[in-house]
């Protein structure tokens, strides 16, 4: 269950476009509301310290900055127990540990930066962010529109959420069904599988043992249908609409950012267990893909590590 939001701060306009998703999800959650800046020295320990914020540069211009945030965004002030805080450290470790420490449930954070700001948001800063966090992040697409144009009142309509047959990939199912639940979204469940080669068999080699369910009957075996359907039978329990959706594409994420584009989708959703190196190569990239390529919002889940609320509840 969300009860606590964070949202990450820089010191730009850019930066701020995640605030007004963030107090959107955290009304309807009825969540707390953290707005969190972090100056980072240029040099640790330099007694003429600097830092490397946009628009901010010392720790008296970084107070007055918070402080002026409710005001220009009264969406955050109506929040539950808005919370400001100015940190001070490496932006990754400081807020890794104010999330620890607060037991933070979600963090929303702009990316597809552009302009002078491109390189904090999408390079090693919004990188680490991602890979880093252990909870569910909202990543919000950020526009050069002046103003921002607001979150639609009605929220996430339609959340597209994006599995691949294994157990893993279903851990993201929790907390999206949640966003869903907030905002009564229609679910379309998304497979994607290798398309047929015209003429071929998909495979001239036997499936491993394992896989082969020698004690299942043929009817009973899983497929891509039947496991789309028992994930889709466990939503409308929920009593939320949900729709099975197989496509047959060699690139999965192009395969995913198309379908939502087609069936008008307002939120993906998917599993992230790539960390960096040749984790990231090997199982990152189609999440990094579908973030870097998605016009919506997107929702990150970590599989295989408990989340805070988890931890705590």
């Amino acid at each position: 269950m969300v009860r606590t939001i964070l949202v990450p701060l820089d010191g730009s306009a850019f930066g701020e476009q995640a605030v007004a998703w963030a107090a959107l999800v955290a009304s309807r959650a009825k969540a707390e509301l953290h707005l969190v800046h972090v100056l980072e020295p240029l040099i640790v320990g330099d007694p003429m310290t600097q830092y490397t914020m946009v628009d901010v540069e010392t720790p008296e211009e970084a107070r007055m900055y918070m402080s002026d945030l409710l005001r220009r965004h009264p969406e955050a002030a109506a929040a539950r127990n808005p919370i400001l805080a100015v940190l001070d450290g490496q932006v990754t470790s400081a807020i890794e540990e104010y999330c620890k420490t607060h037991s933070i449930d979600l963090t929303v954070m702009v990316t597809h930066g552009r302009g002078p700001f491109a390189r904090f948001w999408e390079g090693s800063i919004a990188d680490s962010l991602v890979r880093g966090l252990r909870m569910p992040l909202l990543l919000v697409r950020a526009t050069e529109e002046t103003p921002a144009p607001a979150p639609p009142s009605g929220g996430f309509r339609h959340i597209l959420i994006a599995v691949n047959g294994t157990p893993l990939s279903e851990a993201v199912m929790p907390p999206a069904l949640e966003m869903a639940q907030q905002f009564d979204s229609a679910v379309t469940l998304l497979r994607v599988i290798p398309p047929h080669a015209e003429g071929f068999e998909r495979s001239t080699q036997p499936p491993p043992v394992e896989e082969m369910h020698l004690h299942v009957k043929p009817e009973e075996r899983p497929t891509p249908e039947r496991e789309l359907d028992r994930l889709a039978a466990t939503i409308r329990a929920q009593k939320l609409m949900a729709q099975p959706v197989i496509v047959e594409h060699d690139q999965p994420d192009k395969a995913i950012l198309a379908e939502a584009k087609r069936l008008g989708c307002d939120l993906i959703a998917l599993e992230t267990h790539g960390r960096s190196g040749l984790a990231r190569l090997l199982t990152g990239s189609i999440t990094d893909k579908v973030i870097r390529g998605a016009e919506c919002p997107v929702l990150v889940h970590h599989a295989g590590v408990k989340s805070h609320q988890g931890e705590k509840r």
